[in-house]
């Protein structure tokens, strides 16, 4: 439910008002006088009418100003998204198109996955090395090329699922919409386009993670290669073909 707006607010008391001032007229001996012990049946019948009418009236105004209309999804701005937390709440929000419901589990966990494998990777590395040498910077700024790279990923997908029409998808699978086949057919390969696309991210996603174990295998050896070794070891030539190969990915 919507935080109430002065709007709204403003919109309660107007609708409240001009109920109470319609009962005086309506209930008001002065006036229209309907009551329950009107010598007149039919005024008897019409009061218990008006009220049943006026109690859901009441209520199904009073909570349609108090829940506002419903909020249109929009676009994922990925600067409104901080941390994994803020990606999470998102595809959470976004779990009402069914057809993406496993999907959109699996990048949350992948989520769940990376972080703590971020944290853990820079920890590892703060043990071995100055915090401001050349060797933590670089590898650092490696770590955060690839977890943003997984980020940019997740938000490319979450805003394929943002444009997915599953209204239109599912009027399509099952005819309901008078089309020719042609345009039929071309508008279930868009459609097919875009879950293909958010199953590709999730692949895409779990390579970068897996070069991410990689890495901090390798990084777990320091005490056996140094660290010329290590800055040009297989994983660290993986690792950069993957950010080159995946980052213009859309």
């Amino acid at each position: 439910m919507n935080k109430l707006t002065g709007k709204s607010i403003l919109k309660l008391i107007i609708f409240n008002l001009i109920l109470a001032i319609a009962d005086i007229f309506l209930f008001s001996q002065g006036y229209f006088d309907i009551n329950p012990t009107s010598i007149s049946s039919a005024r008897r019948i019409f009061f218990f009418v008006l009220v049943v009418f006026e109690l859901i009236f009441f209520v199904v105004i009073n909570y349609l100003i108090i829940a506002g209309p419903k909020p249109s999804m929009k676009l994922v701005n990925q600067n409104e998204l901080k941390d994994g937390k803020d990606y999470i709440k998102k595809l959470r929000e976004l779990s009402a198109k069914k057809i993406f419901a496993k999907d959109i589990e699996i990048l949350i966990g992948q989520i769940e996955r990376i972080e703590p494998k971020r944290n853990a990777l820079i920890t590892i590395l703060g043990e071995n090395f100055s915090t401001d040498s050349m060797t933590f910077l670089k590898f650092r700024g490696t770590i955060d090329d690839v977890v943003g790279l997984f980020y940019d990923h997740t938000k490319k997908a979450m805003n394929r699922i943002v444009i997915f029409d599953v209204n239109e998808y599912e009027q399509l699978r099952k005819n309901q919409i008078s089309l020719s086949k042609e345009v039929k057919e071309n508008k279930i390969k868009v459609f097919a386009q875009h879950i293909g696309y958010v199953k590709e991210t999730i692949q895409q996603n779990e390579e970068i993670i897996t070069e991410l174990d990689s890495l901090a295998l390798e990084l777990a050896k320091l005490d056996e290669i140094n660290e010329q070794a290590l800055e040009n070891s297989r994983i660290m030539a993986e690792i950069e073909e993957l950010i080159k190969n995946t980052k213009y990915y859309a």
